[in-house]
């Protein structure tokens, strides 16, 4: 609020914030000096107060939740400046020091995207004459305006390098005639772990697929695909039709910036939803076994989908599309499902079922897929992008071939799609504000 307030009142410029909302992986807010180009800032803040003297060699780029690590810096988030601010200590003066760095993104080390290192040193010289004072009387603002100007490229093209994590389990580095039950504690890997790298595998797959169909999109100048909130039931993708014009193209072209995003599409216009899974290993032609929390996310939406499966495994790809009114299980499926969702891998209390067993079609995984070894030199993407075109361009598709959908049964509007999700968080704080009311009528009952 106070970036706000100084920005509006305290400038004499035109210096404009807007919040970015609901799109993510991109930023927390923009700003558009003197009617210029709009820059996305991502904006950090530590949650501490330091000691007067302390200095910026060991600060936290990550967060915690739910045993998992989400990075602040990563391939697909990518933003103009960085916003990072700090408290100090000034006792016995009441009255704490705020200091700032906004950094244009190509001056941040490479290192931050790559290392597993959970800390970053800000006392590196290339930031240091990007450091200024948040004094209260708003003249820090000025120095912000004056960043911008001299700042006109302030992302770096191309691609930022990726966080590779090692999926090798401690049984497959050891040496033959090792065995785990003799390594020390804490040396095993944990189902916490496993869901971590599962996590940055999906990232990185993700990351390809969005990258594959938008370089298809830019050089036909046909289509777009967005990215959806990652709490979103609809799913992590939505195509649209979309003609490019040439700049646009270009800017793909030199920055890999889409033409458009999530936020700033009209209310009225229509996407198809997409979920993209991938897994560790490769399976056979009867898809991947689906996990209880898998289901569980097919079946948190009615909307219809476009289930894309990875089925290829982590060094290659094949791709199934599967509309999602094609999964229909079984009462006994479903018990499965109930009696496996929480637990880890070692611990279900039953066999997960197969993604074939799972179609009412009676069809098997492997008919459905679109595609193969995509990540072979060789190979395109303008078959799932034909794909995908057809399913928001035409009344009719067959997909699988022999199998006729209604095209406009998988459309939705971006008015439907937010205000589902903006339902779906209040619905999730309501959850959770009841949840210490009941613990303490509990413990009143005791």
């Amino acid at each position: 609020m106070d970036i706000y307030q100084a920005a509006t009142y305290q400038s004499s410029e035109s210096l404009e914030l807007d919040f970015v909302g609901l799109q993510p992986r991109l930023a927390d807010f923009k700003l558009r000096l003197d009617n210029g180009p709009q820059r996305f800032v991502q904006h950090k803040q530590e949650g501490r107060v330091r000691g007067r003297n302390s200095l910026l060699t060991q600060v936290p780029i990550t967060r915690s939740s739910g045993g998992y690590i989400w990075w602040y810096f990563c391939q697909i988030d990518r933003f103009d400046f960085l916003f990072f601010q700090f408290e100090f200590s000034q006792l016995p003066n009441p009255v704490n020091r705020i200091e700032f760095f906004f950094v244009p993104e190509r001056l941040i080390p490479d290192s931050w995207y790559t290392s597993d290192s959970e800390h970053a040193d800000f006392e590196i010289a290339e930031l240091k004459e990007y450091r200024f004072h948040k004094d209260e009387d708003g003249e820090w603002i000025g120095h912000i305006k004056e960043v911008l100007r001299q700042n006109p490229h302030p992302r770096r093209p191309g691609m930022r390098p990726a966080r590779v994590a090692s999926s090798e389990s401690p049984e497959e580095i050891l040496e033959p005639g090792d065995h785990a039950e003799g390594l020390p504690v804490g040396t095993l890997g944990t189902s916490a772990h496993g869901r971590a790298v599962h996590a940055q595998l999906m990232t990185s797959k993700q990351r390809d697929f969005f990258y594959g169909v938008m370089n298809e999109c830019a050089e036909s100048r046909s289509g777009l695909l967005v990215c959806l909130s990652r709490s979103s039931s609809s799913g992590d993708f939505g195509f649209i039709l979309y003609e490019w014009s040439q700049p646009d193209q270009d800017m793909w072209r030199r920055y890999q910036r889409p033409p458009q995003f999530m936020h700033t599409l009209p209310p009225a216009v229509e996407m198809i939803l997409i979920t993209y899974y991938t897994r560790h290993e490769e399976c056979s032609y009867q898809g991947p076994p689906v996990t209880a929390a898998e289901f569980c996310r097919i079946n948190a939406s009615k909307d219809n989908r476009l289930l894309i499966w990875d089925i290829g495994g982590a060094d290659t790809t094949m791709l199934a599309l599967i509309p999602s009114n094609d999964i229909r299980p079984t009462e006994a499926q479903r018990e499965k499902f109930r009696s496996n969702f929480g637990l880890s891998a070692e611990e279900w209390k039953a066999s997960t079922p197969v993604l074939s067993s799972l179609l009412c079609t009676g069809l098997q995984a492997g008919e459905y897929t679109i595609s193969g070894d995509l990540f072979s030199c060789g190979c395109s993407w303008d078959r799932v992008w034909r794909a995908l075109h057809k399913f928001a361009a035409e009344d009719v598709v067959e997909h699988p071939p022999r199998r006729l959908r209604q095209a406009p049964d998988f459309r939705y509007t971006v008015t439907h799609v937010l205000s589902r999700l903006v339902c779906e968080h209040h619905l999730r704080s309501r959850l959770e504000e009841r949840v210490p009311d009941t613990e303490a009528d509990a413990e009143g009952e005791d």
